[in-house]
């Protein structure tokens, strides 16, 4: 019953002129998923749109603007694997490239070969981390079995895939840190995996974890600052330092070529 959005309102064409004709489709709101971490910014309930109503945004998107290319910006793309069969198959019928986000669990050679085949170019996905203590810990539901598969899968696929490792999990330690940095190093050049530190945002675990141990004292004063990282974890201060530092570092060296 939501109409669509006033695209007009937002300088949408000349926008998306100026991006290669890229155009954005809300399919999904929230992640039925709770992570420690996450704050979930279109609130609690996990709710699809049809795939009738996003075809028909898609076509009213191309032939309005013009999109050539479709990033669907939810912050899960589906929780069933026959959605996104279902939506390849209609994809396929479309001259269209589309990128989403989907957990790692997901990523089987079969449905990542018919994504690519239907117009996917690359899929994001939370990494999180390589140790399985601390995925565990952050409620993730994955393994770092899974991991290793889907980057395996992907790049034998030919798919482009994108995602995240966080350190700074109240179990974080060096050995689990460095089990992670050894996977990001072998994960060289097949994958882009970005490396960053937890930050306990309001409305998660990890944020009441940290009031709950006093490490955040102002609420207000924490919010004024721009929530910033904390040490929430097992490492010592010290520890936490030399793992910013070199999470920093490695971000800066060049993953794959231009």
């Amino acid at each position: 019953s939501v109409p669509f959005p006033d695209f007009d309102g937002v300088c949408y064409r000349k926008w998306s002129n100026e991006n290669k004709n890229l155009g954005f489709i809300l399919s999904d709101r929230s992640c039925p998923f709770r992570c420690t971490f996450c704050f979930n910014p279109t609130g609690n309930i996990y709710r699809q749109r049809s795939l009738d109503n996003i075809f028909e945004e898609i076509d009213f998107q191309v032939k309005n603007y013009g999109i050539r290319y479709f990033s669907f910006v939810a912050e899960l793309f589906a929780t069933k694997e026959q959605r996104v069969r279902d939506f390849c198959e209609r994809m396929k019928n479309y001259d269209l490239t589309w990128s989403c986000c989907l957990r790692v669990s997901d990523a089987n050679e079969e449905l990542v070969n018919l994504m690519k085949s239907s117009g996917c170019i690359i899929f994001a996905t939370g990494f999180e981390s390589a140790d399985d203590s601390i995925l565990k810990s952050m409620r993730k539901g994955t393994t770092a079995a899974q991991i290793e598969n889907a980057v395996k899968v992907t790049s034998n696929c030919g798919m482009q895939m994108a995602g995240a490792f966080i350190f700074g999990d109240k179990n974080e330690t060096t050995e689990t840190v460095k089990n992670t940095i050894d996977f990001w190093w072998k994960c060289d050049g097949k994958v882009k995996i970005d490396l960053v530190l937890l930050i306990p945002f309001p409305g998660t675990y990890s944020y009441n974890y940290a009031c709950e141990k006093g490490l955040i004292k102002d609420k207000k004063q924490y919010l004024l600052d721009g929530c910033q990282a904390i040490n929430i974890s097992k490492l010592t201060d010290q520890e936490y330092f030399e793992m910013f530092s070199l999470i920093m570092e490695l971000n800066l060296r060049s993953r794959q070529p231009a």
